[in-house]
């Protein structure tokens, strides 16, 4: 039974991250579609996905090279702000 119970909180916790990969993916595909150059700084927002709400976060911040920008999301769940659930690193282009 310890073993079973232990497989189900298992399998729950990878649905929640995978859920919370594609809100992540979702924020980094929205700008890629955009085309944006993101200001430097952070950012929030809430998204839905699978019937759960989560916080995500966006940082942007400088590379080396000034035609690049570093963004990460990290996301959350609404009632658990502080643990991460999933993280993504990406870098957008300046468009000349």
């Amino acid at each position: 039974l310890p073993a079973t119970s232990a497989n189900i909180d298992a399998v729950q916790q990878l649905k929640l991250r995978t859920q919370a990969a594609w809100v992540a993916a979702n924020q980094i595909n929205q700008l890629l579609v955009e085309q944006a150059f993101p200001d430097l700084g952070a950012q929030r927002g809430q998204a839905h996905q699978g019937q759960l709400d989560f916080i995500w976060r966006q940082e942007v911040t400088i590379t080396p090279n000034y035609s690049f920008r570093r963004v990460e999301i990290k996301v959350f769940l609404l009632d658990a702000p502080d643990h991460a659930l999933a993280r993504q690193v990406s870098y957008v282009v300046r468009k000349l």
